[in-house]
């Protein structure tokens, strides 16, 4: 069996998984929808994709398609999300997966009852160094984690291109577009415990935030805390400290073939942990992806973890959109266990 795939949109992000699809064995690219018939016949034209679509009902109305990747603006995650499980198709959505935990419950029922595969497009996370990192955070090689931080920080350099990113109406801003990376690489390495309460202050430019940083409070006193932005120099960063020691991670996002842990246990005890992947981690996503489809294996990362992370972002925008603090209950943390 070939599963069947849709592409919801003809966003740029699409061109990284293109490569899968010439290599795979047992996946194959059949359509692509836009909201405009020409755009979506052109780029399927250009891209040598056999079918295309102009409206995405119409993609999800065809039997022939399996499954499908949403690159859709973030507002429009949680409907086509919904309205792709409801069709009968697997689901790879672009982060963040939704802009409201409640408006994605849908989809996590449906995916439950369908027993369809339903997943959030986090490709670091199908990265070595990223399994690296939680390995050494939960087997104590620092000893008893102490403080978290992290950075992500882009430059647009054609403000023009970046205008769904800074839009407020599409779910625009550095905590959607960035934020949740940094917010899901801190809940790793602290091993998805529970957060109690988020602060955050963010600078907005037209109702967006283009610069925004804050903190976590996890139920047994960690400390973490993060800053993403469009106009820094383009830097990003993971340091994670313990009571025996310190690990930095240079490239936590967008990692190379060969990178290189610092783990410091002393003032004069530091050694390089090298991490080596030759495999892109898209298609090491999308490997997993179909292996779970066909399989029907557990999907990564697991849907928790997204719907924690998801809940996370939420009271952060909440926090530096109203009076710069939010709590989470137990009860909203536990809700996310699928």
């Amino acid at each position: 069996m070939k599963i069947s795939w849709g592409l919801l949109s003809t966003a740029r992000i699409n061109d990284v998984l293109l490569p899968f699809f010439g290599t795979s064995k047992s996946s194959v690219l059949t359509g692509v929808a836009s909201r405009n018939a020409e755009k979506a016949r052109e780029y399927a034209r250009a891209r040598g994709i056999p079918k295309s679509f102009g409206t995405y009902e119409e993609l999800l109305a065809d039997p022939s398609i399996d499954a499908v990747y949403i690159s859709l603006p973030n507002h429009l995650h949680a409907h086509y999300c919904e309205a792709s499980l409801r069709a009968g198709k697997h689901v790879l959505c672009e982060k963040p997966l939704a802009l409201t935990l409640d408006s994605i419950r849908p989809s996590v029922g449906l995916a439950n009852e369908k027993k369809l595969c339903f997943v959030e497009a986090f490709m670091y996370r199908h990265h070595e160094q990223s399994h690296a990192i939680r390995r050494l955070c939960q087997e104590g090689a620092i000893g008893e984690l102490q403080t978290l931080s992290t950075s992500f920080q882009i430059t647009f350099h054609d403000p023009q291109k970046a205008t769904i990113r800074l839009d407020p109406k599409t779910g625009g801003g550095s905590l959607w577009d960035l934020g949740c990376y940094t917010t899901n690489a801190l809940l790793q390495a602290a091993a998805f415990r529970r957060v109690t309460r988020v602060t955050a202050v963010a600078r907005f430019e037209n109702e967006v935030d283009v610069s925004i940083a804050g903190t976590l409070r996890f139920e047994d006193g960690l400390l973490a805390h993060f800053d993403c932005g469009f106009q820094g120099h383009r830097s990003e960063h993971l340091r994670v400290l313990g009571s025996k020691g310190e690990l930095f991670v240079e490239r936590p996002f967008k990692p190379g073939k060969r990178e290189s842990l610092r783990l410091s246990t002393g003032p004069s005890e530091t050694r390089f942990i090298e991490v080596v992947d030759p495999e892109d981690f898209y298609t090491k996503e999308m490997l997993h992806l179909e292996r779970a489809i066909l399989e029907k294996t557990e999907v990564f990362p697991p849907m928790r973890e997204s719907l924690q992370t998801l809940l996370v972002l939420e009271k952060l925008n909440e926090a530096a959109r109203g009076s710069g603090s939010a709590d989470i209950t137990a009860g909203e943390w536990t809700s996310c266990e699928t």
